[in-house]
């Protein structure tokens, strides 16, 4: 046998310990059995690949832990196998160091004299983690604190091994470390071809908000609870920026956790809002393609694994983004539920029901006063409210409409010696007909009603996306009981701006009250002059109606419901009446959506 002694260089200084190595000759028995009782631990990290499949194959990037280095360190817990469990009891902390470097299984050896861990007779049984740490927890809680990984993921990776119980012989003992976190892998797909894109790429950052990033995991019995502490953290990129990893801690998704990614010199951050109700589970990873313009992303079906293989489980069916673009929303396509249960609501809300939503972008917004001036202007309409073709784009015979003809143009109509504008204030008195026109101006239409009520309640089945509490009401809704409180109205009931209150989970502003909006499907009307029930059909005879949807400032909280339904005839108009633009995803290819991006904003 040969002996020899190995240099490990840990933090910066020079840990000399005397090891002995087994090589075997000719003579030897090829067992590994060292002279005396000493453990040592053969240990194995099962791993796939965290490289991106755009870097350089020939210097890849590991991000989070698919290998050991030289001195990783890893704790071991050792019981007599005459004992029944581990406990808190039985059992001690002991390093254990890594003599081998960047490799998927390595030998361990004691890190000092004090952690040394011989065999008995009567066999014995290990458990092991990844990180080390010198200090245990009461009750052997090892703390999980996942804020910090930044560009080295790997430092929070945790992971664990159990022997096969019950060792006695004298030789190295396998252990087969698992991931007990769970991992985000997003795939990027920049728009190079866009040179403002290509010049703050390098600069890309990704973060996580909302989601947990502490917890307590038992060494012992294997359970991660007591999550705690949301804050924001950012995930490691590879070199060339395509692809970013994340550790989390297994969680299910609530309400405002998103991931946010941020250029240099952008204000804004572009942001995906991962759906409520997801699961991240340990031991697996969730990979993603998301593609990247200026002003938005877009997340496509990602695939479940297990971390520690290459098989896939799932298609992740809650992968599709519900982000918000600059005034555009992103609303997945798939089934969803609209309407009133029974015992809940009016008549015409019924039945509650299924319905198939193709999925596309909507306005999160409605549409303003300024926003509509352009179209006038767009389309050529003159001081007579027509265009050239002789369609009516606007009623000048209205008297509170906000727009006005000056000089071969349309502006808003803002007060001259008053800094307050109308400009992002919505459009009212708007036929069926001129809001559809200017919906199909933008390459878009009008929502239909399981499109509007779909993106309304943001997959909330109360009252309001914001629940039922009537202490909250006039944070989120603007109705009869409510204007006068809204501080931009000042004491006097009315319409406030399209921005002002508090948005949903899917980032649409004012879907409750304000303004009513036009729908797109026709129906018929029920004896009390509202939208007929769903299951009614349109007699040939009557007249077509829209549906209204989210209520006004003018009405009753129960109007300003998410299945709550009205209806107007097309070429009606109101002062409570405005509108927001759907873009289906057949329409994609028609659509400039850096223009809609720009055009559809609305500034603070």
């Amino acid at each position: 046998m040969k002996r020899n002694m190995i240099l490990i260089r840990i933090l910066g200084g020079w840990l000399i310990g005397a090891i002995l190595l087994i090589g075997c000759s000719s003579e030897d028995d090829g067992q590994g059995i060292s002279g005396d009782n000493l453990v040592r631990f053969n240990s194995q990290l099962a791993n796939i690949s965290s490289v991106s499949r755009s870097s350089d194959i020939l210097s890849p990037i590991v991000l989070t832990k698919e290998n050991w280095m030289l001195g990783d360190t890893i704790g071991v817990y050792m019981k007599y196998s005459d004992v029944q469990s581990f406990s808190e009891a039985n059992v001690k902390n002991h390093g254990y160091l890594s003599t081998k470097n960047n490799v998927s299984t390595s030998i361990f050896v004691p890190a000092s004299k004090e952690d040394e861990i011989y065999f008995s007779d009567g066999g014995v049984d290990f458990m092991s983690y990844y990180p080390y740490k010198s200090t245990i927890g009461e009750k052997d809680i090892y703390p999980i604190d996942i804020s910090g990984q930044g560009d080295n993921p790997s430092k929070v990776d945790l992971l664990y091994a159990t022997s096969d119980g019950k060792l006695s012989e004298k030789r190295d003992v396998s252990l087969s470390f698992k991931h007990q976190l769970s991992k985000l892998v997003l795939n990027l797909k920049p728009d190079l071809a866009i040179q403002e894109l290509r010049d703050v790429w390098p600069s890309l950052i990704v973060r996580a908000s909302g989601f947990y990033t502490k917890a307590d995991f038992s060494l012992i019995d294997k359970v991660i609870s007591n999550r705690h502490e949301i804050e924001d953290f950012s995930g490691a990129k590879t070199s060339d920026g395509m692809k970013v990893e994340l550790i989390m801690i297994p969680q299910t998704v609530g309400r405002n956790m998103y991931l946010k990614f941020g250029l240099l010199g952008k204000d804004n951050e572009l942001q995906w809002n991962i759906p409520e109700g997801a699961v991240f589970e340990a031991g697996k990873q969730y990979e993603y393609t998301v593609s990247i313009k200026m002003t938005w992303v877009d997340v496509f079906e990602g695939e479940i694994r297990l971390w520690e293989g290459d098989s896939k489980i799932d298609d992740i069916v809650w992968g599709k983004s519900s982000d918000t673009q600059y005034g555009l929303t992103k609303i997945a396509g798939g089934e969803y539920y609209i309407g009133s249960p029974e015992g809940e609501g009016e008549e015409n809300e019924h039945p509650r029901h299924k319905v198939d939503v193709g999925g596309g972008w909507i306005s999160s917004y409605e549409i303003t006063n300024k926003q509509y001036a352009i179209f006038l202007n767009e389309k050529e309409v003159g001081s007579s409210g027509k265009n050239g073709k002789g369609e009516q784009l606007i009623d000048i015979g209205v008297s509170d409409i906000k727009m006005k003809y000056i000089n071969d143009k349309w502006i808003v109509d803002n007060p001259t010696d008053d800094p307050f504008k109308w400009d992002n204030y919505p459009v009212v008195n708007v036929s069926w007909y001129e809001a559809r026109a200017f919906a199909q101006w933008l390459g878009g239409d009008l929502p239909t009603e399981a499109e509007w009520e779909t993106a309304c309640r943001a997959k909330s089945d109360a009252l309001f996306w914001f629940g039922n509490k009537s202490e909250t009401f006039n944070y989120f809704l603007n109705c009869k009981p409510t204007s006068k409180l809204i501080p931009v109205n000042k004491g006097v009931s009315g319409v406030i701006p399209v921005n002002f209150l508090e948005k949903n989970a899917f980032k649409l502003y004012n879907t409750h009250g304000n303004v009513y909006e036009w729908c797109l499907d026709a129906v018929g009307r029920d004896a009390m002059g509202s939208a007929a029930p769903y299951d009614s059909k349109i007699k040939v005879s009557e007249k077509i109606y829209h549906p209204i949807r989210g209520g006004s400032w003018k009405v009753d909280l129960e109007k300003c419901r998410s299945a709550s339904r009205d209806s107007y005839l097309p070429e009606q108009r109101a002062d409570d009446i405005g509108f927001r633009v759907v873009f289906p995803v057949s329409n994609v290819p028609i659509l400039d959506f850096k223009y809609l991006e720009e055009f559809l904003a609305v500034s603070p």
